[in-house]
């Protein structure tokens, strides 16, 4: 009866618990019976609790019965394996061992491998820089032959011998001129247009051989870290190069730097030949140009191309800032030499030879195209324009009269911004040029401002001498022999161009001079005076004769007074400004 009871409350429970309670129990006891106090009693958790369990202990019942023939052969298994263990662990070390040598066989292997490779790169590498150094062993010596060529061709020495005439001191402007106006005449522009050629095909050799050095240069640096690096892979891979004995040995012997030596003084030789032949085509294009007929055709073809040659070698062998400082020689500078009326004169000069002339618009053209970072125009026309000005017409900085100031600064300034608006620059170029501009103009005012103080100053000083004030109005004296109690107040004048209100940095050159040059009246009156007192200290007073110096004792301890007191005074002054 009591058998019948308890299955029909396993039957119950098992009905009451769902497959989640029973995974909850058998995951999480506690945490089950936790929960479960909330919806049933104590005995029924226990019941639930009981009811797993006896599931559980079934199935194991279930597992041993079905596995006991397994179980049973159990310990005798584990024997056997740890019988097992000992030659098990003894592969194991041979097969560590084995595998160890793999190991080294592979990575010497893989070392073998990398050597080669190593050694065909350096092979390859060194392979090319001997076959480059060669190769420029070669074109230095074609550049000889073609310098040398140059050098005894009947038309560069026909520029040479120009260049010669036109730098002699007896040479006038006007025979110049007929000169360089009777050889284009005779030649047109033939004979600068094959001296050229030769030069720029020389320019643009050296261009080839730079860039094979430069290679040469870094290959070595990647696979050699000094020079007796370079040497021994010379020796060791030198055969397998398949290059010549004598290509092996130039490359041990420092052959990079010589090259650079023998590139430079080919470089120094063909820039100074085209130094001169510039110099001759400049003042031929300025001289001789204007006089001769613009309609031959090929004439002007020539001379187009002759242009851009000049400033193409310019470019190629580095001398762009030599050929615009000629052309500033030639065309610029050469204004400063000339007789002008007045400013404006000047500014309607360089504006018709300067600013509208086609063949300084020609040539800045050709410059801008082989070097747009060249700034021609800045370098070449501005800044010596900018220089004749400051120091050709300085009185348009004074003060003196202000209207002259004022129309003379709108002119400079009008004419200076018709070089900065001037179409067809590059924007740098632009920028530096309104740079210039804004500078010059900044430091004509003042200039102009320091010029005036310094102008007043003098005035005044000027007038405070007109009341000198000798010894002894009774006698007298040379003029360069008397001192003043005034003077020192005239020395604390200089103070007045070190205040806020009058004291301008840039200008401390002039203000300095400005002092300089009193100062130096100042020491040179000190020293007359004591040089007079020396020469008259035996000096006796029997009566007055004004046809000579006279000597008064009592006066002149007063006037020794006064003289120690002003370098006391001055010495005070400098030592507070100091």
């Amino acid at each position: 009866m009591k058998r019948a009871t308890d299955q029909n409350d396993s039957g119950g429970r098992n009905e009451q618990l769902s497959n989640e309670d029973v995974a909850k129990i058998r995951g999480d006891p506690m945490a089950y019976v936790v929960e479960a106090t909330n919806k049933k009693n104590i005995i029924q958790i226990k019941n639930d609790l009981e009811y797993i369990k006896n599931i559980i202990h079934s199935d194991i019942i279930k597992i041993l019965k079905k596995n006991a023939q397994e179980f049973m052969c159990l310990p005798s298994n584990l024997n056997l394996m740890e019988k097992m263990m000992p030659p098990l662990k003894r592969q194991v070390e041979l097969s560590k061992t084995f595998i160890h040598v793999l190991l080294r066989e592979v990575l010497h292997i893989h070392t073998d491998k990398y050597q080669l490779l190593v050694d065909k790169i350096n092979m390859s590498f060194l392979k090319n820089v001997l076959k480059n150094n060669v190769q420029v062993e070669e074109l230095l010596t074609k550049l000889h032959k073609k310098i040398k060529m140059l050098n005894q061709n009947k038309q560069f020495l026909s520029l040479i011998s120009m260049y010669n005439e036109l730098h002699r001191e007896d040479f006038h402007f006007e025979r110049t001129k007929q000169f360089l106006i009777q050889h284009v005449r005779i030649n047109n522009f033939n004979l600068f247009f094959y001296v050229i050629e030769r030069i720029v095909l020389v320019a643009k050799a050296t261009w080839e051989i730079k860039a094979l050095l430069y290679n040469n240069y870094k290959t070595m640096c990647k696979i050699a870290s000094s020079l007796p690096a370079w040497n021994n892979l010379l020796d060791k891979y030198g055969r397998a190069s398949e290059c010549s004995e004598d290509a092996i040995h130039s490359a041990k012997n420092n052959s990079l730097k010589q090259m650079n030596e023998c590139l430079r003084r080919i470089m120094t030789e063909i820039g100074s030949h085209l130094h001169r032949v510039c110099y001759v085509f400049l003042r031929v294009v300025k001289d001789a140009l204007p006089v001769r007929c613009s309609r031959d055709a090929s004439g002007n073809f020539l001379l187009d191309q002759c242009l851009h040659g000049v400033v193409t070698a310019s470019y190629l062998l580095n001398r762009m800032d030599a050929f615009t400082d000629l052309f500033r020689e030639i065309f610029v500078d050469s204004l400063a030499d000339l007789p002008f009326e007045s400013y404006d004169a000047f500014l309607t000069h360089a504006r018709r030879h300067l600013l509208e002339d086609e063949r300084v618009a020609e040539i800045n053209r050709h410059v801008d195209e082989v070097d747009p970072g060249a700034l021609f125009c800045a370098k070449g026309i501005v800044q010596s324009l900018l220089q004749i000005i400051k120091e050709k017409f300085h009185e348009i900085f004074l003060l003196t009269y202000c209207d002259n100031f004022i129309e003379n600064y709108t002119k400079t300034t009008s004419f200076l911004n018709e070089i900065r608006r001037k179409k067809g620059r590059k924007k740098y170029e632009q920028f530096i040029i309104s740079e210039h501009v804004h500078n010059f103009l900044k430091n004509f005012e003042r200039e102009a401002y320091a010029q005036y103080i310094l102008n007043v100053l003098e005035n005044k000083i000027n007038e405070n001498c007109k009341n000198v004030i000798l010894f002894d109005k009774k006698y007298i004296f040379d003029e360069k022999s008397y001192w003043l109690k005034e003077t020192i107040n005239l020395i604390k004048i200089f103070k007045i161009l070190f205040t806020s209100k009058y004291y301008i940095p840039s200008s401390l050159p002039n203000y300095l001079a400005f002092i300089f040059k009193h100062f130096k009246n100042y020491i040179d009156n000190v020293e007359a005076f004591l040089l007079f007192l020396r020469e008259n200290r035996n000096a006796k007073i029997f009566g007055t004769d004004r046809t000579r110096f006279n000597w008064s004792p009592t006066l002149s301890y007063n006037s020794v007074g006064f003289v120690l007191s002003d370098l006391m005074s001055l010495r005070r002054i400098f030592q507070h400004h100091g």
